[in-house]
């Protein structure tokens, strides 16, 4: 059965890198490892930061994932090095530190726990610039999660026309979502939206035989819900009891696809066969329950 029937004041810009204007996509073996000591990196990475930036002098600020950190806000991985950006001068890349030179705005400039940092609409635009669409998301949608609200993104980005990846960030801001709960919800939709798949709704409460459900992901033409299982998602057995209980409730009336942080990462051609066919089943189930309905 085909599923394909079923409607599935401007500032200078970067000196130019060997960064693409469509990044790269994450190869699976580039996922990074979601260990426990995941939040104490993060503390590392922010103190390394703190003393690159007492090394540099003059006009320099944390940028990219490392102001991200600095806000609060999740990536994809905790850069190896920190990442500076300055308004002149030349380009630094050693073991420890990379510079890039680029137009700063005085209002992309806020200080936060010591820190000077870019200003978490310009953080968003330039992971967006650099990273893949679905590591990108995961910063972006946070950011609006946490209250940014989309038309500084939107004003931010308009200021950098002609930058490097601007493309790129233009596809970013476009489909960034505050409704997304967590890293690995971010970038499985980025995965979905990269692949060409139709893009589902975020949160939508369906109706079971147990009351109101709510799915990460839904695709109302297939009868489909999505379910992202990311790390810290189920803390205790009690957590997992009342998962199985409510994906049970769910799968009763409409299909369900789960994905696993590894299966997020999975090549694209067994990402979207797996999708495929769970559309497919649902629409088998909504056929099903048309035929019943016929007297």
């Amino acid at each position: 059965m085909a599923v394909s029937g079923h409607r599935l004041s401007r500032v200078p810009a970067p000196r130019r890198t060997s960064v693409p204007d469509q990044p790269r996509r994450t190869p699976v073996t580039d996922q990074p490892r979601r260990t426990p000591d995941h939040a104490a990196r993060r503390r590392e990475h922010l103190a390394v930061a703190a003393r690159s930036l007492a090394r540099h002098t003059g006009a320099v600020v944390l940028s990219h994932e490392s102001a991200a950190l600095g806000q609060g806000l999740p990536t994809y991985a905790v850069p190896d090095r920190v990442r500076l950006t300055r308004p002149e001068g030349a380009r630094r890349n050693d073991h420890r530190t990379r510079v890039a030179v680029a137009g700063l705005d005085p209002a992309e400039i806020v200080v936060r726990g010591g820190l000077v940092m870019t200003s978490v609409a310009r953080t968003v635009l330039d992971i967006a610039r650099e990273r893949p669409l679905p590591e990108a998301l995961i910063t972006a949608d946070a950011a609006l999660r946490a209250g940014l609200p989309r038309e500084a993104l939107k004003e931010a980005l308009a200021q950098q026309s002609g930058w490097p990846g601007g493309r790129a960030a233009m596809v970013v801001v476009r489909y960034a979502d505050g409704r997304s709960e967590s890293p690995a919800e971010s970038f499985t939709r980025g995965r979905i939206i990269q692949i060409g798949l139709p893009v589902p709704e975020l949160q939508v409460w369906l109706p079971t035989s147990e009351g109101d459900k709510r799915a990460d992901f839904y695709w109302e033409q297939f009868r489909l819900a999505g379910e992202v299982d990311g790390r810290g998602k189920y803390q205790t057995v009690d957590d997992l009891y009342d998962e199985h209980q409510r994906q049970t409730a769910v799968s009763e009336r409409h299909e369900v696809i789960r994905w696993t942080w590894r299966q997020a990462h999975a090549p694209d051609e067994l990402f979207r066969e797996r999708f495929m066919d769970a559309a497919e089943r649902g629409v088998r189930r909504i056929d099903l329950l048309r035929s019943a309905k016929r007297p």
